[in-house]
């Protein structure tokens, strides 16, 4: 994910308006992720903990004020490489 690259989590932080847009692609990922064959996720992300990634998209509409920024940057950090490469997966085998 090119937005944050170079950045640290107390610069994207201050960056109000960069940070919601990151909080935005993670809504936007997560409803996409509502809408992907079962079988795809078992064969190209079986690891991929989908009912979370599904979820995170509710905690961002609806408890956005009492969300940890440092959980975000978490799955910034350490989840979404790996999510890309399971979708990635996913649209070559189609």
């Amino acid at each position: 994910m090119e937005l944050w690259r170079g950045w640290s989590f107390a610069d994207a932080v201050a960056d109000q308006t960069r940070w919601a847009a990151f909080e935005r692609h993670l809504e936007v990922i997560s409803e996409a992720s509502r809408d992907l064959p079962a079988e795809w996720k078992v064969r190209h992300g079986e690891h991929i903990p989908w009912t979370k990634v599904s979820g995170l998209g509710n905690l961002l509409r609806h408890v956005y004020h009492r969300l940890d920024g440092h959980i975000l940057w978490d799955i910034y950090e350490n989840d979404l490489a790996e999510l890309e490469q399971s979708i990635v997966a996913m649209l070559s085998d189609q």
